[in-house]
């Protein structure tokens, strides 16, 4: 998931690794014993907030000659010492084509989990001279805070995935509620008219008694039509007809 290349690269100090990136990753391939791989470069991105020059590549490459895989790698460079020596340190993953955004943002936060073992580092340090580690430590430093930031984009890029999961899940149950809600209305109005074309086949009407019992209490009845009409003429004021809207459900049908 992570490589660190640590034998020599003979190049100028001063290239610009987004516009090099390609030729120093074969140079590193080649130093490493590899040989060249197919690279398809789709982007190449300084990293932003670093005090040494660090680059995130974005593309494709065939590694093993076994096909195409999608890649990222972050690539970062110290500054010359006094002797003109610096420091490549690389992570990279590589994933299947086709690869879903979670299985990049995974990947990208174990990328961002790798640590370089600085024990060895030290070990080495009596064999280097004191300016050449001092500026490796304050790279790998900047490499680390590069990573941090990539791990917690690749975090937040999660959280966004389950957050638009649960949108689109909870959408999706408003729409069934909604179809649901059409249905039971529907149900509803079939089962009222239903009941209205009964009581017209009966000869009856529901009437509404607006002091049921002498409270002011509203109640609904179905009577005879001749027996509604009689009521209604006889008191306008307490009785009257309901049409089939306006059923109570549950009591008038």
């Amino acid at each position: 998931m992570g490589i660190r290349f640590q034998h020599n690269v003979i190049y100028p100090s001063r290239a610009d690794l987004t516009k090099s990136f390609a030729d120093i990753f074969q140079r590193l391939r080649a130093v490493n014993g590899l040989g060249p791989a197919p690279l398809k470069i789709d982007s190449v991105q300084p990293v932003s907030g670093s005090q040494e020059q660090c680059v995130e590549a974005i593309g494709q490459v065939n590694p093993d000659g076994n096909g195409m895989r999608e890649m990222k790698m972050l690539l970062s460079k110290t500054s010359p010492d006094q002797y003109g020596n610096y420091f490549f340190i690389a992570s990279q993953y590589q994933l299947p084509l086709g690869a879903t955004e979670q299985q990049h943002a995974i990947a990208t936060a174990i990328m961002a989990r790798y640590k370089a073992d600085m024990q060895l580092v030290q070990a080495r340090a009596t064999a280097q001279a004191a300016p050449m580690i001092a500026q490796m430590q304050r790279t790998y430093q900047a490499h680390q805070a590069a990573l941090r930031s990539m791990q917690q984009q690749a975090i937040d890029n999660i959280h966004q995935i389950g957050a638009n999961a649960t949108a689109r899940y909870n959408a999706n149950q408003q729409m069934i509620e909604r179809q649901h809600e059409s249905w039971r209305q529907g149900e509803d109005d079939i089962s009222r008219n239903n009941q209205g074309f009964h009581n017209y086949l009966l000869d009856q009407t529901v009437i509404q008694d607006n002091n049921m019992y002498g409270n002011g209490t509203i109640g609904h009845g179905t009577v005879w039509n001749s027996t509604a009409d009689a009521l209604v003429k006889a008191y306008p004021n307490r009785y009257e007809i309901v049409s089939t809207p306006n059923f109570w459900k549950g009591w008038d049908y």
